[in-house]
């Protein structure tokens, strides 16, 4: 090949590289949803499972406690936190503790009706709503009328109160200045539901960010501090820990590979070379996985890319086995036997059969039979991945021969 042709198959290797890359940026979603890891749903019963343990209640809930001043001032920091976070979409339900009748969710409203007892024992008759709008009467003229006025054109029998009276709970964390307290009185305990899925770690996050402007515009005190637990804290913390140990540990590798090439190799070009499978592998694969399913979890792509340097194999062979004076090609062309024992194409089992001693790599090519096959999409993904990925990478030698 003529070195016009050579460098116009390097530059089409490297374009096709970035489209795969813009293709990947624009439709491949990166999932933090553990949901993946669990078989997929067949019954109705185990779809509610899975839609609560990531989307119900219990998963959204963060508890948060203020420490560091006075019970006065944790008290005072706790009322405006709550009142700041009430008017928050991101926060669906806020609870520290204050009896307060917008306490209760909003899309319960709808249904207290059917949760109240007093229709058990009366029937919603004329007779009945005089005798409640006779006590509404009587509210109004009472100290309490400022606190009941509002509810009483949307809810004339104050269903809602006698809801969150019937909801008290047996026992709860003590109370001081109104408010939810830790045994000992040093720390005042909230309770709060994120709008956000608990395994949503961008949701989180946001959640998260936005909890802390409140809480640092309305702290009474500037020793109050906050500490936050739950599954979206959880899940918060641990994206932030994994991001910053996965990039220190990305550029180190990074780094170390192009050095290592160039001491071994002594060229630049090689070291393109031999980088440009490792990109086109993975680029493929990603592409692959974003087509057929649309989203990855990040522990899945953080786990392919520990596997990736199995592709940086192929580019070594080549250059190891590269002679002064030998054509690239011929070169290329005597190791392809032994390179595609690794490649799983429609001969890989018989390639992993013959060449097994000669290459263990090849025994990983009937993996990808049992990935595909079951249904836990997190294993799917990996197993269209490393297929994929094993594919092109088992093609680069003859690419990088030529170029």
């Amino acid at each position: 090949m003529t070195t016009p042709g050579r460098a116009a198959l390097l530059i089409a290797w490297i374009g096709g590289v970035a489209l795969l890359a813009l293709y990947v940026q624009q439709h491949l979603k990166i999932s933090g949803d553990l949901r993946l890891f669990m078989p997929s749903p067949k019954t109705p019963v185990e779809r509610l499972l899975l839609e609560e343990i990531g989307e119900g209640p219990a998963s959204r809930l963060l508890l948060l406690s203020l420490e560091g001043a006075d019970a006065a001032a944790l008290a005072q920091s706790s009322q405006d936190l709550a009142a700041a976070l009430r008017k928050n979409a991101q926060f669906r339900f806020v609870a520290n503790g204050e009896n307060q009748l917008d306490a209760v969710p909003e899309d319960l409203l709808a249904y207290r009706y059917l949760l109240s007892p007093t229709l058990d024992r009366s029937k919603l008759d004329s007779e009945f709503l005089r005798r409640e709008l006779a006590e509404r009467q009587r509210d109004l003229a009472s100290p309490a009328a400022g606190f009941l006025e509002p509810w009483i054109p949307r809810d004339p029998t104050l269903e809602i109160l006698k809801l969150i009276e019937t909801w008290q709970p047996a026992k709860e964390p003590q109370r001081l200045n109104d408010v939810w307290f830790n045994a000992r009185g040093d720390a005042a305990l909230m309770l709060v539901e994120t709008a956000a899925a608990a395994f949503d770690p961008d949701g989180q996050q946001a959640a998260v960010e936005a909890l802390q402007r409140h809480f640092e515009r309305t702290r009474a005190h500037a020793a109050v501090t906050l500490i936050a637990s739950g599954p979206g804290a959880f899940s918060v913390l641990m994206k932030a820990k994994t991001q910053n140990e996965a990039q220190w540990i990305g550029t180190i590798d990074t780094v170390g590979i192009i050095v290592l090439l160039l001491i071994a190799y002594r060229s630049v070009r090689y070291v393109l070379l031999g980088v440009l499978p490792l990109a086109s592998a993975g680029v493929a694969g990603l592409a692959a996985v974003g087509a057929f399913f649309g989203a990855a979890h990040g522990i899945t792509l953080a786990f392919g890319f520990t596997l990736i340097g199995v592709a940086q194999d192929y580019p070594i062979h080549l250059f190891s086995h590269q002679h002064p004076g030998a054509p690239p090609l011929q070169t290329a062309r005597s190791v392809w036997p032994t390179l595609a024992t690794g490649v799983p194409h429609f001969r890989c089992h018989r390639a992993c059969a013959a060449r097994m001693l000669y290459d263990l790599r090849a025994c990983g090519c009937q993996s990808h039979d049992s990935l595909f096959t079951t249904t836990i999409a997190r294993d799917q993904c990996p197993g269209l991945w490393r297929f994929t990925r094993a594919f092109t990478a088992g093609l680069e030698p003859r690419c990088a021969s030529a170029s």
